[in-house]
């Protein structure tokens, strides 16, 4: 996979001096391994009288996933529900 990387960094880099700023942006993307990272996504389905959130992350390391599942009423705020739920499963380390 670096072999790609190498190649696309090559061809971004190749570019002319227009393109240079988004050629150094797309670098640092590509050595951050973004595929390694710890991520995590969240999905909102309406319900009648409010909404469930769906919290859901893959561990590659021990090939795992992990779901939960949160209801939210109607007269909630759906910004301080999301924020307590990410900061609720960082707690707990998933």
């Amino acid at each position: 996979m670096m072999w790609l990387k190498r190649k696309i960094r090559r061809w971004i880099n190749d570019a002319g001096d227009v393109e240079q700023s988004v050629g150094a942006i797309a670098v640092k993307a590509a050595d951050a391994d973004l595929d390694s990272s710890d991520g995590y996504t969240l999905r909102v389905f309406p319900a009648r009288g409010g909404r469930v959130i769906q919290y859901y992350k893959y561990d590659r390391q021990h090939d795992r996933s992990r779901t939960s599942l949160y209801v939210i009423a109607d007269s909630e705020d759906l910004g301080d529900a999301v924020k307590n739920i990410v900061v609720e499963q960082s707690l707990q380390g998933y």
